[in-house]
């Protein structure tokens, strides 16, 4: 039985903003955002079972030598001058992250959906929801396959440690909730011992490492990409893993964690995020590096939406539980297991969702041209409001100026800042709105998911 812990007091004066007071945004039902946890009961707002306390990142276990009386001279037993290069695992930071922990996440994430649990919706949407929840169950990531991703994670720490101590955290699809069964592994690495080199200098280090240690799991070759932000790219050799690794980015460890808690919040989520991700993938216009939306971007779209339906289907998390998700959270500790304390009274099917999700986005609910998805505020903010915060932190104003604003939730930057393109955000565009006049005018019954991967004309 889980304890019910509650999870350490993190300092939040820091956060840049000023404090106010939030309002509440209830529900029909009055039960979202944890509203109904204010006041004199307000400690029930974090109320999430089974937290552990934070670890102490910076401990050593460390043995008790104690010299006896008489023995101060017997230098007999000293270790070897190895002993101070090649240290015990006795006094070795231990690995936090530890991957073993995260068995149970990929267990969890390769199971399938139980069919009692499923929202019908009657016949209208049927067809699209069944399709939909099909392409998932064909498109999850597997048992196996995460279980070598956690084999691969394990292997690198070995390595790595061979020269320095060192976090090093799995992010993004694998982890997150959202990843199909060919998703890559993005790994970030935060070394200690060389804070004076520049992230290219760490990563060459890390490539000598694998190069040397690491031709029995590493197919071809280790290449080094010198972008804004480095990584080196790898393949592994047993599953044809896509690999890579960048250095010291904490906030993708701390996103990964709160879309994994998001994607728990309701069965419905993951497969709409995966259907958006298919869809957008299909129609051109799924690729950031071509000025359209990222995976990352599509799950935060998908996410805000159903903040914002009646009843909502998910809470804001970051309302609920600040002191769990924030930007000070230690990311080394974080806590993988619990399940948060919310039930939606919203009993849509994925169909019908996925339908209302298009017109949202198409103007009925969300204006691009002064509008942000927020995820972290789970409301729509004011895109001019976004600038001058910017503008007064020094956190590049000029990203608030694309086509559509999505609030990245921890460093408050704009998701979206990519689709810059007047040419390519049309194309966005027509494709949300042409998706959205073939479910206006069809039958809704008949209506299935390939037909919006084939039947959009443009």
């Amino acid at each position: 039985m889980k304890r019910r812990l509650e999870p350490d007091i993190i300092d939040l004066t820091a956060e840049p903003e000023p404090s106010r007071k939030r309002k509440s945004w209830p529900s029909k039902s009055g039960k979202n955002c944890g509203s109904q946890a204010r006041g004199k009961n307000s400690n029930q707002r974090q109320r999430w079972l089974g937290f552990r306390h934070l670890r102490n990142w910076g401990s050593v276990n460390r043995q008790d030598s104690r010299i006896n009386a008489g023995d101060e001279d017997d230098f007999s037993e000293f270790p070897g001058a190895d002993v101070f290069t090649h240290p015990s695992e006795n006094f070795r930071i231990t690995l936090h992250p530890n991957p073993d922990d995260f068995q149970i996440v990929a267990q969890e994430l390769s199971a399938s959906i139980p069919e009692h649990i499923v929202h019908s919706g009657g016949r209208e949407w049927s067809r699209l929801t069944s399709s939909i929840l099909r392409e998932y169950a064909r498109s999850q990531q597997t048992l196996p396959t995460m279980q070598q991703k956690i084999e691969l994670w394990k292997e690198m720490y070995r390595v790595i440690r061979k020269e320095f101590d060192c976090g090093l955290c799995v992010f993004g699809s694998t982890f997150n909730g959202f990843g199909g069964k060919n998703c890559d592994v993005d790994m970030c690495l935060f070394p200690f011992g060389v804070e004076g080199f520049q992230d290219k200098q760490k990563l060459n280090i890390v490539r000598r490492l694998l190069r040397k240690h690491c031709s029995h799991f590493i197919h071809g070759n280790i290449e080094l990409i010198p972008a804004k932000v480095p990584i080196l790219k790898f393949k592994d050799k047993a599953g044809n893993l896509e690999v890579d690794l960048s250095v010291d980015n904490p906030t993708s460890i701390r996103n990964t964690h709160l879309l994994y808690y998001y994607s728990r919040c309701d069965y419905r989520v993951r497969p709409l995020v995966l259907a958006v991700k298919t869809w957008a993938k299909c129609h051109g216009i799924n690729e950031a590096k071509n000025q359209t939306l990222s995976s990352y971007t599509l799950t935060l779209m998908m996410i805000h939406y159903l903040q914002r339906t009646t009843p909502p289907v998910l809470p804001c998390l970051q309302d609920m539980y600040p002191r769990i998700f924030n930007p000070n959270s230690d990311i080394f500790s974080l806590d993988y297991t619990d399940t948060p304390a919310f039930r939606s009274d919203n009993t849509e099917s994925v169909g019908s969702l996925l339908a209302g999700f298009f017109s949202y986005y198409s103007g009925e609910g969300f204006d691009s041209r002064r509008d942000v998805a927020s995820v972290r505020t789970g409301r729509i903010l004011d895109g001019n409001d976004c600038q001058e915060y910017a503008r007064t932190n020094k956190n590049g104003p000029g990203q608030w100026t694309a086509n559509i604003l999505v609030e990245e939730p921890f460093d408050r930057t704009n998701a979206a800042r990519a689709v810059c393109s007047a040419e390519k955000w049309r194309l966005v565009k027509s494709v949300f709105r042409e998706t959205k006049e073939l479910l206006q005018k069809s039958r809704t019954e008949y209506l299935g998911f390939n037909d919006l991967l084939h039947q959009i004309e443009r």
